[in-house]
């Protein structure tokens, strides 16, 4: 249905009459950088734009980024249908990425159906490059790219530093235990403990038995703290380790035969 100042449409064939840089969005037909007039003053797409801008640049100067966590941040993006592009994000908490978000829609709310009207462009579809996760670093909320400390938790150890504690408390363990065997059934490969950033450690199941009580310390000590402040494992590059066998009345691992046995 069109207007005297409205075209409505479905695809950018439908703008044609605004002529050739006319666009189909979000069902009217907008021209790029159209110039309306308001209250006499000529007024364009562009001074729409810096309207915007002037007010949300404050709250997103003052958005919240403190954290203790990588779970407390998040990547907000700075656009809404008729502002900025999905390209345009920032780093920061869950409730200053929430005031931001609410700003956004208010300015949506008051702005985009008038911008719509006089022929400006919203952001539409754009390919953005992928993002870095978000981290909480220093107790601040910032990318994840090029970080080595890892985030912070509640207390003073970084979940780099939670790891190579969870390393030194399994090291000991980890020597203790032998590879004796008579069976193949006598062999376990294992974690040892589910936050454990390792490809498996291969021991008989019998020493594995007597040193459950060791392995139960380091899960109370160590997994539970490590999962509390939102670590996870690191994700390893391990090969195939192959199957535990008793090979000469020790544990080792070997690669599957064509039928499913050891070679």
């Amino acid at each position: 249905m069109d207007s005297a100042c409205v075209i409505e449409c479905t695809i950018d064939g439908d703008c044609s009459v605004l002529g050739s840089t006319a666009v189909c969005s979000a069902g009217w037909c907008r021209r790029p950088s159209i110039v309306t007039k308001s209250d006499g003053a000529v007024v364009t797409c562009d001074d729409r734009a810096a309207a915007t801008k002037a007010v949300l640049d404050p709250i997103v100067a003052s958005a919240d980024r403190s954290c203790n966590v990588d779970r407390d941040c998040t990547l907000v993006s700075l656009s809404n249908d008729c502002y900025g592009t999905p390209c345009q994000k920032v780093y920061v908490s869950q409730s200053g990425g929430a005031a931001i978000s609410a700003e956004l829609t208010t300015l949506e709310n008051q702005q985009c159906d008038t911008a719509f009207k006089a022929g400006c462009v919203g952001a539409g579809e754009v390919n953005c490059p992928n993002e870095p996760d978000p981290a909480c670093v220093n107790g601040e909320c910032t990318s994840s790219f090029g970080t080595t400390t890892g985030p912070v938790d509640a207390g003073t150890l970084t979940c780099s530093e939670r790891n190579t504690n969870i390393e030194n408390a399994l090291s000991p363990i980890i020597a203790s235990l032998g590879l004796d065997c008579a069976v193949d059934d006598d062999c376990s490969l294992t974690s040892l403990v589910a936050c454990a950033s390792n490809c498996g450690v291969l021991a008989s199941k019998s020493d594995l038995v007597a040193a459950a009580s060791a392995l139960a310390s380091v899960t109370t000590s160590q997994c539970d703290p490590f999962t509390a402040a939102g670590c996870t494992p690191l994700a390893l590059p391990c090969a195939f380790p192959g199957v535990p066998k008793c090979v000469d009345k020790k544990c080792k691992t070997v690669l599957p035969g064509p039928d499913g046995g050891a070679p």
